[in-house]
């Protein structure tokens, strides 16, 4: 019977197909000629080949999966003989085009272009999925048969154990649709534009379990729920679905308490202002959201995944249903594959957002039908929901009263810890954190602006380890860090001053008390390191130098003065009573012509007051860095000089390797080892110092008349 059928449909495409040929072939015999329609290089069955063996994106985009979800499917579909490919329209190419379709709600007319088919062949396999659609909402949108409660409830105190018997949520979402204008009017929403109100129930791991589409967008949410029961739908005995303000309140729909902010856009707008709840209605309100938001996230991955749910298509308004509820099968599949989400959030729109329809969001603003229900379901819902509050509105009490009391415990002994166990640095701690510094100071570990977080994380951890009665934390790790670092930079300019010296052995820094008390002044951190030794200082050294200022190429728009000499030059009329140097001045460059060579300043006195200045106290200036090692180089040069006199007065040693040399030494050879027209040969070899030198340094005739006759015989090949 199978291969029967099988055979009728093959048959039946086969005429299709030659029909189709036949008739353009016979009307261009009788009157023109006609191009051929499809004309592209890649015919359906290739295109979805390419999109699945490329990059797993290609899929993603065009098909809203995976390549291996996307062949799991259409293995499914094969071995449960759902679909049976043909000759020419295999079930992969199938699948494609549907997909293809409600990815970029794409007309029969495009995907004629895109799989080169024919309208008749598209539109005959596009059916043969939207009739399936029914099995395959039965066979993959169930209600869940389990009654234990969810991971997800259990393991998170505010939803346990107070919703322990709820097993999912519902909602109605509005899916835009279009249809004639002469029967759209139940089809208008509150918006004015034309929906099919469609009823969602979802798990908490955003499966979809159950769905009752195909209502008219004017229909209620509660209508739709109502409907959805009369026609089988059951909650388990003492079990319960999450639903909004749209829907009465029952024992087995718990709706939110009306009048009392719900949605958590409400509860972060009055965070900031508001301390806590006001109520248990409002405790109960913010958790039934925070656990009904479920749902809303599983619509709204659903209608990213596909966004033709958020534009009419052209399709009839029966295939348009079904082709909804086509995206929350698919939508479940993928999910039970374990397929991606996160990559939707990176993609651009395949349907331009321009063209996204307007529909409602709900009807829980809108719940003029929800209180269509028996008296006792909403009593009963009621004391459920009311018990529920008590009971989470006590715990949350008790919790407040010992969450406080844990706060003032933990601030008092934050604050006994500071008392108590400040850091406390010895010079074995400041060594052990100087060497784990040298130890990380590598580009994994320290950038351009000191070391990285996990460079500060390896430290403190080393230093810890190394030191377990210490127990510092990273942050006084680190304060310890910019202490040697600026005692460092304090010592390093402080023994660089005028008059300082510096004990390498001892590591100190060695000057006279005088000294000591400007360099004190000076740099308050060398203090502690008066008759003191820095053993720190080479290690610092290694890993500071070269990361901190030092001004060795500062220069300043007025003449340097060196503060630390005892010599004050004095004022002459190179320098105008601003305390300028006088450019043009005829008496500036002999007074600098003076100082530079050593000599004493002579006392001057004031033009204004004629009164005469004390004279300083005359020292013999020491001589400066730069002016010994002017010496130094002027030294030098006359050495340099005068060993360079002294060569060229040496007699030049005389050349032994000359042409004449090499004549004479040839001539000694008789003509029966070397004729006269070899001989003249080997003049030419003379030319060459290095040949000279060969030929004179062989002492050996022999072997010189066999080195001559080599050198001709490679002359001559050559």
């Amino acid at each position: 019977m199978d291969r029967f059928r099988k055979f009728m449909m093959q048959e039946e495409e086969d005429d299709d197909e030659l029909f189709l040929v036949l008739l353009p072939a016979l009307y261009s015999s009788l009157y023109e000629e006609k191009r051929p329609v499809h004309t592209s290089s890649l015919s359906g069955a290739q295109l979805v080949k390419e999109i699945l063996e490329g990059h797993e994106s290609w899929s993603k985009v065009e098909f809203r999966m995976e390549p291996e979800i996307f062949r799991a499917v259409s293995d499914y579909l094969k071995r449960e003989r759902l679909l049976e490919g043909t000759a020419r329209v295999d079930v992969d190419e199938q699948l494609g085009m549907f997909m293809y379709m409600i990815s970029h709600n794409a007309t029969n007319q495009y995907l004629q272009k895109k799989f080169q088919h024919s309208a008749e062949t598209v539109h005959r396999k596009l059916n043969e999925i939207i009739n399936l659609i029914p099995l395959l909402v039965q066979r993959f949108v169930k209600v869940p048969t389990s009654l234990q409660p969810h991971p997800k409830i259990m393991s998170n105190p505010r939803f346990w154990p107070y919703f322990q018997n709820c097993i999912g949520a519902i909602d109605g979402t509005h899916i835009p649709i279009t249809i004639a204008e002469e029967i759209a009017a139940p089809y208008r929403n509150r918006k004015g534009t034309l929906s099919q109100n469609m009823m969602v129930a979802c798990d908490f791991d955003l499966n979809f379990t159950f769905i009752s589409c195909g209502w008219e967008g004017s229909a209620s949410d509660a209508g739709v729920l109502r409907s959805a029961i009369s026609k089988g739908f059951e909650v388990p005995a003492g079990k319960f679905y999450l639903v909004d303000g749209g829907y009465g309140n029952t024992s087995s729909f718990l709706a939110p308490y009306p009048g009392v902010r719900y949605h958590l856009s409400e509860f972060r707008r009055r965070r900031c202002n508001e301390t806590g709840y006001a109520n248990k209605e409002e405790l109960f309100n913010h958790r039934h959201a925070l656990l009904r938001n479920y749902i809303e996230r599983a619509i709204g991955v659903l209608k990213k995944r596909f966004p033709l749910l958020k534009v009419g298509n052209h399709y009839p308004i029966e295939s348009q249903i079904r082709i909804h509820a086509a995206c929350i099968v698919f939508h479940n599949i993928i999910r039970c594959q374990n397929g991606d989400e996160d990559w939707l959030d990176h993609q651009p729109p395949l349907i331009p957002p321009e063209t996204y329809v307007d529909v409602p969001e709900g009807d829980d603003a809108h719940h003029q039908d929800a209180h269509h229900q028996h008296q006792a379901d909403l009593n009963n819902g009621n004391d459920l929901r009311d018990q529920i509050a008590l009971q989470m509105w006590a715990d949350y009490n008790n919790y407040c009263v010992l969450y406080l009391c844990c706060i003032i415990c933990w601030f008092n002994i934050v604050a006994m810890v500071k008392e108590t166990s400040r850091a406390s640095w010895s010079h074995s701690y400041e060594r052990g954190l100087a060497e784990l510094l040298v130890e990380h100071n590598v580009p994994v570990y320290r950038g351009q602006n000191g070391w990285v977080a996990e460079g500060w994380k390896s430290i403190v951890s080393k230093f810890n380890l190394k030191f377990p009665s210490a127990q510092f934390t990273k942050q006084q790790i680190q304060e310890k860090e910019k202490d040697m670092k600026a005692n460092y930079k304090a010592v390093r300019d402080a023994r660089k001053q005028s008059g300082t010296g510096w004990d390498n052995s001892l590591g100190m820094i060695i000057a006279e008390p005088i000294i000591w008390e400007k360099l004190k002044k000076d740099y308050p951190r060398v203090k502690r390191y008066e008759g003191k030794p820095f053993l720190l200082f080479p290690i610092l050294a290694s890993l500071y130098e070269g990361s901190i200022a030092t001004g060795d190429l500062n220069f300043l728009s007025i003449p340097s003065v060196d503060l630390t000499s005892d010599v004050v030059s004095p004022t002459d009329s190179s320098t105008n009573q601003h305390g300028m140097l006088n450019p043009f001045s005829t008496t500036h460059d002999a007074g600098q012509s003076s100082n530079m060579h050593g000599q004493e300043a002579e006392p001057t006195t004031s033009a204004s007051s004629g009164q005469k200045v004390d004279e300083p106290v005359k020292k013999k200036r020491k001589q400066s860095q730069i002016a010994q090692v002017l010496e130094d180089y002027v030294d030098f040069k006359k050495q340099q000089s005068q060993t360079f006199v002294e060569e060229m007065k040496e007699p030049k040693q005389k050349d032994q390797f000359t042409i004449a040399s090499c004549v004479a030494a040839l001539e000694t050879i008789d003509e029966e080892e070397l004729s006269i027209a070899q001989k003249s040969k080997v003049l030419r070899l003379f030319k060459c110092q290095l040949n000279r030198e060969i030929f004179l340094n062989t002492k050996d005739p022999i072997l010189r008349t066999f080195w001559l006759k080599e050198e001709i015989s490679a002359m001559e090949k050559a």
